[in-house]
């Protein structure tokens, strides 16, 4: 049952991201000029990297076991999943297989990022920060690449 919820838990956390970002945009419109400003950019990467964050902390209340690797790249999965299905909802076709695998894994090295400083927190409280920063960082990075 855990690697299904995992699963459920990664898209629920894309989804919702994708909904915050909506939101924003809406309320914060900018005018596009060619490229993404820059705060856009960041903004985009911290709304995906703080609901990976927020999704992975409560599928840890909500299970009886331990989030072990293999359910945080479950939870990845999921939220690579929910992302191209959105893509493909959104585009005319499906990017480019080597597109698609940069995206898969840009969000499950995020996922790593932010479960691996999760597990850090007993030793250190302040893992959970230093990874989602460290998150947001490599995210904002690929995408001022493209």
């Amino acid at each position: 049952m855990m690697p299904i919820l995992a699963l459920i838990f990664g898209f629920l956390a894309a989804s919702g991201a994708l909904l915050l970002q909506v939101l924003v945009s809406i309320f914060i419109p900018f005018a596009p000029t060619g490229a993404t400003p820059l705060p856009v950019i960041i903004g985009a990467a911290a709304i995906e990297e703080w609901a990976k964050l927020v999704f992975l902390i409560q599928l840890g209340r909500r299970s009886v076991e331990t989030i072990t690797i293999s359910h945080a790249i479950l939870f990845g999965i999921g939220f690579v999943i929910a992302e191209i299905a959105l893509l493909s909802l959104s585009a005319h076709a499906l990017p480019a297989l080597p597109v698609l695998g940069s995206i898969a894994g840009i969000q499950l090295m995020g996922t790593l990022i932010i479960y691996t400083a999760l597990r850090l927190k007993e030793s250190f409280p302040l893992a959970w920060l230093f990874g989602l920063l460290a998150a947001i960082l490599l995210h904002t990075l690929y995408n001022s690449s493209l």
